[in-house]
């Protein structure tokens, strides 16, 4: 759950004049998907916090109302896998990271954060290169945004 250090300092110049109360409860409530749709706005320019805690606070009745279907009927299924339901997640995270990936340096990094994670997989045991590429991939961002600030910089995709 380091990841959670990642996604949270990167919603920070987007949550600088928000209060210390909201930015609690939006750090109690943020989860991957909620970031994936909170940041997709902001990144366009019409995000807000207030939006941001609408998409945690509807995830988040979702996976509750999830879970307790989960429990009721879970048992009646009993082969998920012979439905395809191990690639739910995956899917759903490639779902919400392409619409982020609108410039070079959004593909560049993603590439480069996929290609990390693998071979800290095959390398690392446990789950540290999850967290090892993220931090890595997140400074060739910089990197990378710093470059394309520059006069002479490559257009968005």
């Amino acid at each position: 759950n380091a990841r959670h250090l990642l996604l949270s300092a990167s919603l920070v110049p987007f949550l600088r004049n928000a209060s210390n109360p909201l930015k609690a409860l939006l750090a109690f409530q943020l989860t991957d998907e909620s970031y994936a749709v909170g940041m997709r706005r902001f990144l366009e320019g019409t995000g807000s916090p207030a939006y941001l805690l609408g998409s945690n606070i509807s995830l988040y009745v979702a996976w509750q109302m999830s879970t307790i279907a989960g429990i009721l009927i879970g048992t009646q299924i009993p082969d998920p896998d012979a439905y395809g339901l191990g690639l739910v997640f995956p899917l759903t995270f490639i779902g919400l990271l392409v619409p982020l990936l609108r410039e070079r340096v959004s593909v560049s990094v993603a590439i480069f954060a996929a290609v990390i994670s693998i071979i800290g997989a095959l390398v690392i045991p446990g789950s540290w290169y999850i967290l090892i590429a993220g931090v890595v991939a997140s400074a060739l961002g910089a990197f990378l945004t710093r470059s394309a600030d520059e006069p002479g910089s490559e257009p968005e995709v």
